[in-house]
């Protein structure tokens, strides 16, 4: 019975995934996750303000209150800048996260797509003059009232010391590709829906979408069979020793 569940122990220190705002050894990718240098970290589209967040941190950028208001972000994240990059493997394991302060009709889309050679030159922000990417994720829409699958809130997950802005809450995006780029883009649209304005509970179809310390980190996995045979080598060697 103790081998059993020795067994069932180990099997989940293998398999299962790390939640969380941190991938230890992982540094944050985002070149600048406060927008202290927009424009030229950032492609913008649309109209935006920047007001000092209270965390003493750079800026929170915010599209507007009104029903038209939109606005989209983009910016390209090298892995090799990371100590976890290994070109050799074939996973990727991505922490994306970012503060976000929503309500009425605010929205936050966001997803992520790259390109899988590693020796291409660093793609520009700019999507007009990007080459097609080779992946990417579908759109996740975190509203006031719902989060997408896949999406939590949890300001439990910050690293000592860090605090989130006053009323914000901390989304945490996890998800392994199936492939291990070096190029990824992080890709936002946030305002307010124009599709449900008017409405008894809204009527003038105004809210707030507002966003700042974006944080992507990444981690390159072996391929699920190499991951599995290093566990079951992990199995072998204990069984070995507590055999009687």
């Amino acid at each position: 019975m103790k081998k059993c569940l020795l067994v069932f122990f180990l099997l989940v220190l293998v398999v299962a995934p790390s939640y969380g705002r941190s991938i230890p050894g992982a540094p944050n990718e985002v070149k600048d996750p406060y927008f202290e240098h927009l424009p030229n970290s950032w492609y913008t589209l649309g109209t935006y303000s920047l007001f000092p967040n209270d965390t003493g941190q750079g800026f929170y950028i915010d599209p507007g209150r009104d029903a038209d208001s939109y606005l989209f972000l983009r910016t390209i994240v090298d892995d090799a800048i990371s100590p976890l990059w290994n070109p050799d493997f074939n996973m990727k394991e991505v922490d994306l996260s970012f503060f976000g302060h929503l309500g009425g009709d605010g929205y936050i889309n966001f997803r992520l797509d790259w390109w899988n050679d590693p020796q291409i030159p660093e793609p520009p922000n700019d999507p007009n003059t990007l080459p097609q990417p080779d992946g990417w994720t579908p759109w996740y829409t975190i509203s006031a009232s719902s989060l997408p699958q896949g999406v939590l809130i949890d300001n439990s997950l910050l690293s000592p010391g860090e605090m989130p802005p006053n009323n914000w809450d901390l989304y945490v995006f996890h998800i392994i590709l199936d492939t291990q780029p070096r190029w990824v883009s992080i890709e936002f649209e946030l305002g307010v829906n124009p599709e449900i304005a008017g409405t008894l509970q809204n009527p003038a179809g105004s809210g707030e979408a507002l966003i700042t310390g974006v944080d992507f980190q990444a981690k390159c996995l072996p391929e699920p069979g190499a991951m599995l045979l290093f566990g079951f080598g992990g199995f072998w060697w204990i069984f070995k020793r507590i055999r009687p």
